[in-house]
């Protein structure tokens, strides 16, 4: 990506998922979490009804970057967007998400079911989600792998690269999991992109 290199580790296709090696730099990894790090509460994770809410199955604590906010995030943002074709314009805001030992998150879906009565309230602003960038920023000591079941596939947790996975509405074998860290602690940054332009 320019001048940066990123290697394919890992490919399928059914799911589409990618493994990208040096994603980020150690020092951007350091400086993602060191930015991040006054801000981060308990996780929440989107209800029915498209609120926001405190689930038991995700027990990390986390932030949200506004698209642009910091000159690094613009970077990361702008270096996904050239690596995938997909413009900043189509992503969340980058989330950063730190796990202590013990701590995971339970087998789920990134897209958002179209049959729970807060779709439309959780699509309105960019649509549904398509794809997913699960960045590692440091390497647990044990665990804290993405495990996708359904294909057999658990990608290690490695600082510095990334997890990218593609999918449609409703796409069983996307089911994924944030597996528990055993050792040590796991912080990751995660992009979420969508099907079209937050035009808010």
């Amino acid at each position: 990506v320019g001048d940066h290199p990123v290697r394919i580790a890992v490919s399928t296709d059914a799911p589409v998922v990618r493994v990208l090696e040096n994603l980020l730099t150690l020092d951007e990894c350091d400086a993602l979490i060191g930015e991040a790090k006054p801000r981060l509460a308990r996780s929440l994770t989107v209800d029915v009804e498209g609120r926001h809410q405190t689930d038991e199955r995700r027990t990390s604590q986390g932030m949200f970057f506004a698209i642009g906010e910091t000159p690094l995030v613009k970077t990361i943002e702008q270096r996904i967007a050239d690596l995938l074709a997909i413009p900043v314009s189509h992503g969340e805001g980058l989330q950063i998400l730190h796990y202590q030992s013990g701590q995971e998150y339970e087998p789920h879906f990134d897209w958002f079911n179209p049959e729970q009565p807060g779709f439309s309230t959780v699509t309105a602003r960019g649509g549904q989600r398509i794809a997913s960038v699960v960045m590692y920023l440091n390497t647990p000591e044990e665990g804290g792998g993405t495990a996708f079941p359904h294909i057999g596939l658990t990608v290690t947790a490695t600082r510095g690269s990334a997890v990218y996975f593609a999918y449609d509405t409703g796409d069983e074998a996307s089911l994924h999991a944030g597996l528990p860290v055993i050792k040590g602690e796991k912080w990751i940054a995660t992009k979420w992109l969508r099907e079209r332009p937050d035009r808010a």
